[in-house]
């Protein structure tokens, strides 16, 4: 079992390790806030964009209506478009995963 400390000796033990803390300058934090703000801006206006080709697609196949697809293209060849996008995506995974075992 571990040995108690007094709440002094703990508070000494406590500032100690407090002091050994490299903190970040002014600098360094204002150019970090920065550089968050960025890739959440980025990150946002990739989403939306997702969002928006998702949401076509899924309103093109739920109605089956051609107008309401993207391009005026039928729901059938936006399934096939897909389909194919995904098996290519596979195969380069996979390829992937044996260049690497090999």
């Amino acid at each position: 079992m571990a040995e108690r400390t007094n709440p002094f000796t703990f508070l000494q033990q406590v500032r100690a390790e407090v002091s050994k803390v490299v903190w970040p300058t002014r600098r360094e934090t204002v150019i970090s806030t920065i550089m968050v703000f960025v890739f959440a801006t980025i990150a946002a206006i990739f989403f939306l964009i997702v969002d928006g080709i998702l949401g076509a697609g899924s309103r093109c196949l739920l109605t089956g209506d051609g107008a309401q697809c993207p391009f005026g293209m039928s729901p059938w060849l936006l399934v096939g478009v897909v389909a194919g996008l995904a098996a290519l995506g596979y195969i380069a995974w996979s390829m992937s995963q044996a260049r690497k075992n090999q």
